[in-house]
């Protein structure tokens, strides 16, 4: 699992990288529940740009996030 994030003028912006499947999306889940916990960004950007592969998995990472945004007014 591999990424980086940065928060500037409200917007949580978390870069993806590698593959994303059933063996790292939880934990993929967890980081960007706790980020977006930590900032309460208007709005979060994932950014897929660097990823070679997403499994159904991988979608289970977007739906989480937007649920955490869901429950903090925000934004995907």
């Amino acid at each position: 699992m591999h990424f980086t994030s940065f928060l500037e003028e409200g917007r949580l912006t978390v870069a993806l990288t590698g593959e994303i499947d059933h063996h790292c999306a939880k934990a993929y889940i967890q980081a960007i529940a706790a980020k977006i916990e930590a900032y309460t960004p208007e709005v979060c950007v994932l950014d897929f740009q660097e990823v070679s592969f997403v499994d159904s998995s991988g979608i289970a990472v977007v739906i989480n996030a937007l649920r955490s945004m869901t429950q903090i007014e925000g934004r995907l």
